[in-house]
């Protein structure tokens, strides 16, 4: 799933499917496609296609592409260009220039099958955290998971801690994981109505001016109940 490595599955993909279909593993082919279903559901606000403009970022080095190269990818971004033939096990794009990350998902389902490996191997009680996707299994001896929601504006400082996990709860951390960009793309009001269509799934989300919000099945959190 690495975009940096040159002999991994999606970078073959990312190669080759605007050629012809490309052979990807079951694992990689389902996560794409809950990947899309996501795009569906948030209307777009998900898009593994945003790499064809993502492509053009350093980060390391602190490049970014100019105006002119992001105008003229950006209408590469679309999911409903990445096709999947589940019966084959290929994916193709419909056009050139088009390229997927799951970048804001891969995390996501990293800790979901860590938890999963886990419980397998009879562990009740675990936490696993990948850059800042975090999945909770069972209790701390009796006592809640204290996860602290870091201060977007300050590094290093907390700006809240809840009995949970961080901006986006639920049972899957694939879903979460996705869900918590789709958020931050829509902005508060909107990522908030989203949140309130999906059973079993909350939010908290700290807006530019450090404002905190809940989402409608959560209440704030009273300090030091847990310590």
């Amino acid at each position: 799933m690495s975009t940096y490595k040159d002999d991994s599955e999606i970078s073959k993909i990312n190669r080759l499917a605007a050629e012809s279909p490309v052979q990807a593993g079951e694992e990689l082919l389902q996560l794409i496609q809950r990947s899309l279903d996501i795009s569906v559901l948030t209307l777009g606000a998900f898009d593994i296609t945003y790499d064809s403009v993502g492509q053009h970022y350093d980060y390391r080095s602190r490049r970014r592409p100019d105006s002119n190269t992001v105008e003229s990818e950006r209408e590469n971004i679309d999911y409903r260009l990445v096709q999947l033939d589940k019966t084959a096990g290929t994916v193709a794009f419909l056009k050139q220039g088009i390229r997927i990350n799951l970048g804001g998902i891969a995390k996501g389902y990293v800790v979901e099958r860590g938890v999963d490996i886990l419980r397998y191997r009879g562990v009740q009680n675990a936490i696993v955290t990948a850059g800042g996707d975090s999945r909770l299994l069972g209790d701390r001896r009796g006592r809640p998971w204290m996860v602290g929601i870091r201060d977007p504006r300050k590094d290093g400082q907390v700006a809240i801690s809840v009995p949970r996990s961080a901006t986006v709860f639920g049972p899957d951390a694939v879903i979460t994981d996705a869900l918590s960009t789709s958020v931050f793309v829509l902005g508060v009001e909107d990522g908030l109505t989203l949140i309130a269509t999906l059973p079993d799934y909350e939010s908290i989300v700290i807006d530019a001016e450090g404002r905190v919000y809940y989402s409608d099945g959560l209440q704030k959190p009273v300090p030091d109940v847990f310590e």
